[in-house]
């Protein structure tokens, strides 16, 4: 996402990634769909922290 994105386009993008590597939607790769789910989640509330500020 651009450093310019809004709070919006921030959701909408985890929105996406989340779907994308959820888990349970890769079931023939668990290990890294849960390692790229957990940094999704670390990021979007970093990001969503950063513009509470």
């Amino acid at each position: 996402i651009k450093e310019t994105a809004t709070k919006d386009e921030i959701r909408k993008a985890y929105h996406k990634q989340s779907l994308r590597w959820h888990p349970d939607k890769n079931l023939n790769n668990i290990t890294e769909a849960t390692k790229k789910f957990k940094e999704i989640n670390e990021a979007y509330e970093k990001l969503l922290e950063f513009i509470k500020k």
